[in-house]
C-alpha cells in the first residue's frame, strides 16, 4: 500500500515527537503539529502545505533533519520546513530577528505554516 504523502509525514511526527508534551500541559506534543497541518488542510492547501506543517518542528524539537525530510517527502516539503525553522546556533534575538526575516521573505506557503503554528499556538 502506498502511503499518501501527509500519512508519510504523520508517521515521521508522531515517531519524532513520541514522549514529548506541549509545554505546561500532559497533552502529547503531535497533537499541535496535527493541528497545525489540519486547520491548513481546512482552508484547501496543498498536500505538500500540510505535510510540512505536520512536520515544522522536527527539525528544531527532535534528531530529524532537514535530508530526512527531503528524503522522505520531497524538497517542496523541506523547503517550507526550513522556510519556519528557527536558527537555534544564534543568540536568542538574533534568532528571532532571522525568523521573523524568514518569514518575511517566504513563500505564501511558509506565511501560511507559519501563521497558523502561531495561531495554534496562543
Amino acid at each position: 500500500m502506498k502511503l499518501s504523502l501527509t500519512e508519510k509525514a504523520l508517521r515521521i511526527a508522531l515517531k519524532a515527537h513520541e514522549g514529548q508534551t506541549r509545554k505546561g500541559e500532559e497533552v502529547p506534543y503531535s497533537t499541535h503539529p496535527v493541528m497545525v497541518g489540519l486547520r491548513l488542510a481546512q482552508n484547501g492547501f496543498s498536500e505538500e502545505v500540510i505535510a510540512a506543517a505536520i512536520v515544522h518542528d522536527t527539525v528544531e524539537d527532535t534528531g530529524v533533519s532537514f535530508d530526512d525530510i527531503e528524503k522522505e517527502l520531497g524538497k517542496a516539503v523541506a523547503d517550507i520546513v526550513r522556510g519556519v525553522t528557527h536558527n537555534d546556533e544564534l543568540p536568542w534575538e538574533e534568532k528571532k530577528k532571522g525568523y521573523a526575516e524568514l518569514i518575511r521573505n517566504g513563500s505564501e506557503e511558509v506565511k501560511a505554516v507559519a501563521l497558523m503554528d502561531k495561531i495554534h499556538n496562543a
